[in-house]
């Protein structure tokens, strides 16, 4: 029944599962007994990330909200520097369990994973600021469809607070997603923390960075979890795709240690203020073609200004387009008779802004810069060329939470 239906459908009926029937499966633990494996990917797959993700792993393994009785410890784990594909590696980790240590036996595997295009985008911002536990976002992944998560959250309560990514299988059979991510936080300056978590992410995204999910018929299981307290803030980017099995519900939600398991909560309440923030986009990539000739006028590209996409429940626009990742073919021409320096620089418009962008397959970072301070802009690339040669350049790059949009790239000759 679900393939024979369109997108709009899907969205529909995901919409009312998630709203009407609420989850009613329980996260299940496990235990850290004997050999366990951890499925990551990565060409290569780097030495942070792998401790990272087994930090995640073990967590998710106990459960996330921790039990007083059990921890591990990774400070004498030596992790290697990198993981190549289809590489594994065994470490033992050590498991402190009613003050006896044992080892738990983890092998490492990198499996190959090959990214396709994000269907949708999911935008959790509205509240900005929470004061109660529950439910920020929610929807279906698809199989075969990802969806790009981007969430940028203050705790505005006076008690410490947890953000958590959770995936629940409705399914008879196991489910299996991959997860790519750059967390930040926790944190005051949002505009560093939201360039961290966009920078991390597009890191992560050039390499195939991530790692593999498997759940459980009939059950649940905390993708992340994230702690602040009062005037702090969290932030990040996720790429969730479904391997196998027809759709996997996924929550956002805020919880806190009298209300755990924020997905049975009611949702948290929206700010009607806020209604130009967060949403169920589809439409998250532009792609932009440009010439750049060299002793001709070049207008600016502005990114993160209208035409803002669409939330494709409530048609409330997303001002600044938050999350869209713009892909930039630049074709830049030298039609002189001697050889020129060109050069392409980033400007904020709006405010203060940080960027991040992969150029040419690496990535580049800006300093925080503003409209009204100097210098206020930053040459990102730059580039030889003799005369009459050309020479084209392909830039990605995404507006990232924290920073203040529209912003410009513009052109000029060293």
């Amino acid at each position: 029944m679900f393939k024979q239906l369109g997108w709009r459908e899907y969205l529909a009926i995901g919409l009312i599962l998630g709203i009407f029937l609420g989850p009613v499966f329980a996260e299940k633990s496990e235990n850290l007994k004997g050999d366990g494996a951890l499925i990551v990917s990565g060409k290569p797959a780097r030495g942070f990330f792998i401790k990272e993700a087994t930090e995640r792993f073990l967590k998710n393994t106990m459960g996330f909200i921790g039990k007083k009785d059990i921890n591990f410890s990774l400070k004498e784990v030596n992790f290697p520097t990198q993981l190549n594909p289809l590489e594994k590696i065994q470490v033992k980790i050590p498991i402190i369990e009613n003050n006896i240590t044992s080892n738990f036996n983890l092998h490492i595997i990198n499996k190959d994973f090959t990214s396709v295009e994000t269907e949708w985008l999911w935008v959790s911002n509205n509240p900005e600021k929470i004061t109660q536990a529950g439910v920020l976002l929610e929807g279906y992944l698809l199989e075969k469809h990802p969806v790009r998560l981007l969430y940028y959250h203050l705790n505005e309560s006076n008690e410490i607070k947890r953000v958590a990514l959770i995936v629940e299988n409705r399914e008879e059979v196991p489910l299996r997603l991959h997860m790519v991510s750059g967390l930040a936080g926790p944190g005051k300056d949002g505009l560093y923390l939201g360039h961290y978590a966009t920078k991390s992410f597009m890191e992560a995204t050039l390499l195939d960075e991530g790692e593999y999910v498997e759940i459980p018929p009939f059950s649940s299981k905390y993708l992340f979890v994230q702690s602040f307290g009062y005037q702090h803030i969290l932030t990040g980017l996720v790429k969730l795709t479904l391997l196998s099995g027809k759709n996997a519900l996924i929550y956002l939600i805020a919880e806190d240690r009298q209300s755990p398991g924020g997905a049975r909560l009611s949702k948290v309440s929206k700010n009607q203020k806020e209604l130009t923030r967060g949403g169920v986009f589809r439409r998250c990539q532009r792609t932009i073609s440009k010439r750049f000739i060299i002793g001709e006028p070049t207008k600016e590209i502005r990114m993160g200004d209208k035409p803002f996409i669409r939330d494709e429940r409530t048609h409330h626009v997303l001002k600044g387009n938050y999350g869209v990742v713009y892909k930039i073919l630049l074709q830049i021409k030298n039609p002189t008779v001697l050889p020129q320096m060109a050069e392409v620089f980033f400007e904020p418009a709006g405010g203060i802004a940080r960027g991040s962008f992969i150029i040419d397959g690496k990535l580049k970072e800006t300093a925080w810069l503003s409209p009204n301070t100097s210098p206020n802009k930053e040459v990102i690339y730059s580039v030889y060329l003799e005369p009459t040669e050309e020479k084209n350049i392909e830039i990605t790059t995404q507006p990232q939470a924290g920073s203040y949009y529209p912003v410009n790239l513009g052109f000029q000759v060293r």
